[in-house]
């Protein structure tokens, strides 16, 4: 699946998920068996590499191809670090709705539903 990213979104989830590689891998330790967690993780570190790949790329809008294992890996990236933000900025009582806001936009791309990037292709 083709999903359109800005260079900032793009860099926004190398920075976030290479931040998180350690508590992920502890995580699929924890809820998975060895080679289905190796796998697991080998499928997130994929991503961070086609992310890696595109960020070097001097345009604003990047078009990446994502497999379906991949998408649903980035999907459940999103949706638990957002969990994790919320509960941080709660507690933290700080403004995080733009790295929020953001993260559901990169979502709603990879569910497919339309979003105002949707209108340049």
């Amino acid at each position: 699946m083709k999903i359109q990213l800005t260079n900032t979104e793009v860099g926004m989830l190398l920075i976030h998920m290479g931040i998180m590689r350690k508590e992920i891998k502890k995580a699929l330790k924890r809820n998975y068996s060895f080679f289905e967690a190796k796998r697991q993780l080998a499928c997130y570190d994929s991503i961070i590499d086609l992310l890696a790949r595109v960020a070097d790329d001097t345009k604003k809008l990047c078009y990446i191809e994502f497999s379906d294992e991949q998408k649903e890996m980035l999907a459940s990236f999103i949706y638990s670090y957002t969990t994790i933000i919320k509960q941080e900025a709660g507690r933290e009582k700080i403004d995080a709705s733009d790295i929020l806001q953001a993260f559901e936009n990169i979502a709603a791309r990879l569910e497919g539903r339309r979003h105002a990037y949707a209108e340049t292709i």
